[in-house]
């Protein structure tokens, strides 16, 4: 404070007995040049002028005044407006009429006048009345409050110290409003209430004017809200009606001698657009309608009631006792997003009972007539849709009072039922008589024991899945060490081992594929497939999923890419390892090769080993016809081979070894083997009506990068008749402008080829001809440094860029 002076004036002061029966007058007067309080509000040019006049048993009366010729308050004026940042302030009281009662205090009487104003917004109000009732009257006006302009407020009313008796009535007025996310033309609010302290019931009305949210202007909300509160039964009621939105919701709550709460809700709240603003974005609020009907008795949570007032016991969330229900019923549900997610559910009924014991049982049903969605282009549509959740919760905490409260076991069952659905992700794939069954049990601190369960009949499709996540941290089983002993076999987290964290789950997949007859333009099928699997880890971060497809007479046929695929039988083992980090899961590679990579075919008897075979009856793609095929099939990691292979194609047989690496763009294919009897031209000769060809006899070692148009490795042609050969040297020099080929190409009408090797390394390729006959005279060169790039795109381009 700073350049303070405080001056008094005092005539013929008499004092009384009682104090206020004095008799005289009183001035003072004071200035303050700077001052500034600890939390940082400052004030300067401050100017006080109290004058008192008392006159014994006759009216006294008082004026007093504050005026400051700057006021600031660090924070007012973000939250209020910019004229709350700093200006001049004044407050003045008057109190025009004291008649002071010396017989009797408490029935004095009198009458106060308060004005203030500050950043343009002022201050009126008139108290009347004595010390055994006050009557108020206070009006506000602002140009601006926060959001708000206009703001006006008037309220009037009476209270009654002795009884507690309040009676009001106040009503608020804004002009308009304006936030980021909705803006207002104008609002009245109309608050009455009357009562006690003990027993008190009012009334609020709320009236919106041109309520816009977006592009949107919503009706003129109008609501009425009702409560009342009764501290010596106690009870508590509150009413919500409205007709924009429509809205009829009661809500009562009880407590008895014994001190259980019970409570009751019922009603129907619909057209929400005025709240959307406020409520999660997605819905359409305006068409949304909830029915709600719940009651419930709830024990073991309030200790005392002291003056009305409950007061909970030390740990309410274990001593909880009761039971619970809950309906609710949402009409014309409809959803979409910013990213085009659609749903429209015309029904939607969930009812839960919940009840409270030693052990929390909880049993929630959702059940859909009908759904329609749209996700990322995909139609979802199912009938009948039912979800079942039965879960039984046991709660404990550790030792000391602030030991966080957890699940001591869990035992939860999930069922979703539908009698149809619909999808055009795979719309040959039906959905009729689905069921979906999942549960868990046992301690989410230790061990918890997992099974899933899926059957489509309408698909043949039988999903299985069982096994244990162990999860036992070092915090956890500290808590359980320190807790009080458990009956033996009670917690399986104390069996677990300290740190341990581990899942494995067993399962098996059999799908019957007569079933997917959905869509016979895109697919048909026969036969069977089974795939028993294993996922295991030993640290939740690396995954093994070991499985064994089983094959049983399948046929495939996909009319509008010509493909079909019959009579498949084989036992194929698959091999995967996933990892889990900040990306998510990614499938880790390098797999085995397997010692087959470093052997020539015959070194070797077909069909060797155990179960892994692979045998394909035909296969037809676009008019040309493969097989039969036989082999030995595997995937591993990123490695899918198929070893010890013999393929009927082409009026010959293909024997060796294929293995792809999957690797994105990486991906290699290598090819060891040999090719004897085929026919290139045996497909198009046939169907002409014409002789077979010549043969092609091959000896072939090579690997191809597709998307890198690579080709590495060599092939040694032991038989190819004259017009093939002539192919192979026109793939790379159409114009024949190379002198070698020339030469080789005059030979052959002379002589015909006895042997070609071709070496392929770094883009490149090399060429060795033998011609026999009269061309052997022809002295034929190597031919080198034929690219390979523009032959490879000629062939795989237009297999790559098929979707």
């Amino acid at each position: 404070m700073q350049g303070a002076q405080l001056l008094a004036h005092v005539r013929g002061l008499t004092l009384g007995t009682p104090l206020p029966a004095s008799t005289g007058a009183v001035q003072v007067q004071g200035t303050v040049s700077r001052v500034q309080a600890a939390g940082g509000a400052r004030a300067s040019g401050l100017a006080l002028d109290v004058q008192a006049t008392l006159a014994g048993q006759a009216p006294a009366s008082v004026a007093a005044s504050l005026e400051a010729a700057q006021l600031a308050v660090p924070g007012l004026a973000a939250s209020l407006g910019p004229s709350f940042g700093g200006g001049p302030a004044r407050v003045t009281v008057r109190v025009p009429r004291l008649e002071f009662d010396a017989a009797a205090p408490a029935q004095s009487r009198g009458q106060a006048k308060l004005e203030a104003s500050y950043g343009g917004a002022t201050v009126e109000a008139t108290a009347t009345g004595s010390a055994r009732e006050v009557a108020w009257e206070l009006g506000v006006r602002a140009p601006r409050l926060g959001p708000a302009q206009g703001v006006a407020v008037h309220s009037t009313g009476s209270f009654a110290p002795g009884s507690g008796a309040l009676a009001q009535d106040t009503t608020v007025e804004l002009h308009s409003a304006s936030t980021p996310a909705a803006t207002l033309r104008g609002a009245r609010l109309h608050l009455v209430s009357r009562g006690t302290s003990s027993v008190h019931e009012g009334t609020l009305s709320v009236a919106l004017d041109a309520v816009r949210s977006g592009d949107k202007t919503l009706t003129k909300p109008q609501l009425v809200l009702t409560a009342k509160a009764d501290r010596t039964r106690p009870s508590f009621a509150l009413t919500l009606r409205g007709t924009q939105p429509p809205a009829d919701l009661h809500l009562t709550a009880a407590v008895d001698a014994r001190n259980v709460a019970s409570w009751q809700l019922k009603g129907t709240l619909a057209g929400l657009a005025m709240a959307a603003p406020f409520l999660p974005p997605g819905p359409d609020w305006s068409r949304l309608t909830l029915q709600v009907d719940g009651q419930g008795q709830l024990a073991g949570v309030i200790g005392s009631m002291i003056g009305g007032v409950p007061t909970l016991v030390r740990d309410p969330a274990l001593g909880a006792r009761g039971h619970q229900r809950l309906a609710l019923t949402v009409r014309e549900l409809h959803y979409l997003d910013a990213a085009q997610t659609r749903a429209d559910i015309p029904t939607l009924t969930v009812k839960a009972e919940l009840e409270l014991a030693s052990v929390r049982k909880a049993v929630i049903d959702v059940e859909v007539p009908e759904l329609h969605a749209v996700s990322s282009g995909v139609k979802l549509g199912a009938e009948d849709l039912a979800m079942r959740l039965e879960a039984g919760l046991a709660l404990r905490r550790g030792p000391g009072p602030a030991a966080p409260l957890g699940l001591g076991h869990v035992d939860a069952t999930l069922t979703l039922r539908a009698r149809s659905a619909r999808q055009s992700a795979l719309p040959w794939y039906p959905l009729r008589a689905t069921a979906l069954t999942a549960s868990v049990s046992g301690d989410p601190a230790s061990t918890l024991a997992l099974a899933l369960r899926f059957t489509n009949p309408g698909g043949g499709t039988q999903f299985e899945l069982a096994g244990d996540l162990e999860r036992n941290e070092p915090g956890a089983a500290l808590v359980l060490a320190e807790a009080a002993t458990p009956t033996p076999g009670a917690d399986g987290g104390l069996a677990g081992i300290v740190a341990r964290r581990s899942l494995v789950v067993e399962g098996k997949l059999t799908q019957t594929l007569d079933g997917l007859d959905a869509a016979p333009a895109i697919l048909t099928a026969r036969g069977g497939v089974s795939m028993p699997f294993r996922i295991e880890s030993g640290d939740l971060s690396l995954f093994r999923t070991s499985a064994q497809v089983s094959l049983d007479n399948v046929s495939v046929e996909l009319p509008k890419k010509k493909i079909h695929v019959a009579r498949i039988n084989g036992e194929l083992p698959v091999v995967q390892e996933f990892v889990l980090g900040l990306r998510g899961l990614t499938r880790v590679g390098q797999g085995e090769h397997g010692l087959f990579s470093q052997l020539r075919f015959p070194d070797y008897k077909p069909f060797t080993g155990g179960s892994d075979f692979l045998s394909i009856g035909e296969l037809t793609v676009r008019g040309v016809s493969l097989g039969p095929v036989a082999g030995n099939a595997r995937i591993d990691r990123d490695v899918v081979a198929l070893d010890q292979l013999e393929l009927t194609a082409l009026g010959g047989k293909i024997t060796g070894q294929c293995v792809a690496e999957l690797r994105g763009v990486d991906t290699r294919i290598a090819f060891r083997g040999k090719t004897t009897g085929v026919r290139p031209s045996a497909a198009s000769a046939s169907a002409a009506g014409g002789p077979q060809g010549d043969r092609l006899d091959a000896n072939i070692a090579v690997t191809v990068t597709p998307y890198r148009l690579g080709l590495e490795g060599r092939t040694e042609i032991v038989q190819i008749g004259k017009d093939h050969l002539l192919a192979v040297l026109d793939l790379w020099d159409p114009y024949h402008s190379d002198v070698a080929a020339n030469r080789v190409r005059l030979g052959l009408k002379v002589g015909y080829p006895k042997q070609v090797r071709l070496h392929f390394s770094r883009g490149f390729a090399s060429l060795t001809i033998e011609l026999g006959g009269l061309a052997s005279v022809v002295r034929i060169d190597e031919i080198n440094g034929i690219a390979i790039g523009p032959v490879m795109g000629h062939f795989l381009a237009p297999l790559l860029e098929e979707p």
